[in-house]
């Protein structure tokens, strides 16, 4: 029976699949400073949940090790992906993104997509369309939210602290807006690149 595992280890299970596949021959120390130097900005992890994730990976077959011993310290456990976990890894990628309105969700979604290059062309097509499709709706919802920006929680202020207040918020509705259309740049970009 597979062990239960909660959505962040999870999460930090197939990180760690990609990482190794991109990574052959990595130890859990490398692999933490991997994840906390390159997605780090996405998704931290500490040693403490990296070696038991291996433990588990190893025992479900999708990872090996080999020990390399050294002098006057521990052996050191060298880890590659095995079919089975790129099996796992790949069906892993192919699920279809559970898209939310947050900002941590879409990093999520930019870092998933930096793990599919081993995919073929369709799958990350599609998975790229998902992308445009969710955030072109957004920033039509985030224009037409701005468009038209009432300001009733704001009513019974004075002047100097609404011109304030307006201010600050004008300028998050800029910078949502100007994130939103510097993704689907970027996505469109991708899918002419992989589309051919």
């Amino acid at each position: 029976m597979p062990k239960k595992t909660s959505s962040t280890q999870s999460e930090l299970k197939y990180i760690l699949l990609a990482l190794i596949r991109l990574n052959p021959d990595s130890s859990g120390y490398q692999l933490r400073n991997i994840v906390n130097n390159s997605s780090g900005y996405y998704f931290h992890a500490h040693l403490s949940q990296i070696y038991p994730l291996l433990k588990q990976m190893t025992e479900e077959g999708y990872v090996v090790f080999r020990n390399v011993e050294r002098d006057n310290k521990p052996s050191l456990k060298l880890y590659t992906i095995t079919d089975e976990g790129c099996k796992a890894l790949e069906s892993r990628l192919k699920q279809p993104f559970r898209f939310e309105n947050t900002r941590e969700n879409s990093d999520r979604y930019f870092m998933q997509l930096t793990f599919m290059d081993f995919l073929d062309s369709d799958n990350i097509v599609r998975y790229i369309d998902s992308g445009i499709d969710e955030y072109s709706r957004e920033l039509d919802q985030a224009k037409k939210a701005q468009e038209k920006m009432v300001f009733p929680l704001f009513e019974n202020t004075d002047g100097n602290e609404r011109s304030y207040a307006e201010t600050i918020w004008q300028e998050q509705c800029n910078y949502v807006s100007s994130d939103l259309e510097r993704r689907l740049k970027l996505l469109r970009k991708l899918r002419t690149q992989v589309a051919c």
